[in-house]
């Protein structure tokens, strides 16, 4: 409360009592009254009552697609399982195979040659024992290596095994036919070395000798 002197009157004024100390609690609205307006609230119930978009409904060429992957993923997660726990061949097994490969492709070579000797009226036996045999001793083994090749290299590239192996239960797994015509090769690498190549298979853990690891091949029971 203030007092006020006009020139013949003393008038009294009162002040709020909120001012000067601070205290509005309804400077803002009160406390009751809604924060938006009725518009605002109406179209916000609108919002949230609204019905939910739903997801496009899959066509069935795409359930065909999903299908087909989940094929193909469980083709090659089999066909992994199968060559991780293929049983690898023994080594009598495999040596035995192959002593019955190499007679087999000197068999079919010395009965060729003395077939086409014999065809042009020349003795192969008599020759063999003359004076100029040496002459032939390098093309004898030239195309002794080209049967030897050409045995192993038409029969494991196109059906990943060979009559020798057949017999014994013993088949190649490889990654391509590349690798099998490498494999035919690379042998000669795992012999020449006094057989070192083919002793590694004891410390390989999937059995392996050197022309097998060179080219990721495995040797298998099947």
């Amino acid at each position: 409360m203030e007092t006020k002197t006009t020139a013949d009157v003393d008038v009294i004024q009162f002040k709020p009592l909120t001012e000067g100390l601070g205290l509005n609690h309804f400077a803002d609205g009160l406390p009751y009254s809604p924060s938006q307006s009725p518009q605002k609230m109406r179209r916000a119930i609108r919002q949230t009552t609204a019905t939910p978009v739903m997801p496009p409904m899959p066509t069935a060429q795409t359930e065909r697609k999903v299908l087909e992957e989940i094929q193909n993923v469980i083709l090659q997660e089999t066909e992994a399982t199968v060559s991780d726990y293929a049983m690898p061949a023994g080594a009598l097994r495999r040596s035995f195979a192959y002593l019955t490969d190499a007679a087999v492709v000197q068999f079919l070579y010395w009965i060729i040659v003395s077939t086409g000797f014999t065809l042009n009226d020349l003795n192969l036996k008599t020759l063999l024992f003359s004076r100029t045999a040496y002459q032939l001793v390098g093309p004898l083994f030239l195309l002794n290596l080209v049967f030897y090749f050409g045995y192993f290299l038409i029969q494991e590239v196109t059906w990943k095994t060979s009559l020798g192996k057949i017999l014994f239960g013993i088949k190649l797994e490889s990654r391509s036919a590349f690798a099998g015509i490498c494999r035919v090769f690379c042998f000669l690498f795992s012999f020449l070395p006094l057989g070192l190549g083919l002793v590694w298979y004891f410390f390989d853990p999937r059995k392996r000798c050197w022309h097998d690891v060179v080219t990721n091949t495995d040797v298998v029971v099947g």
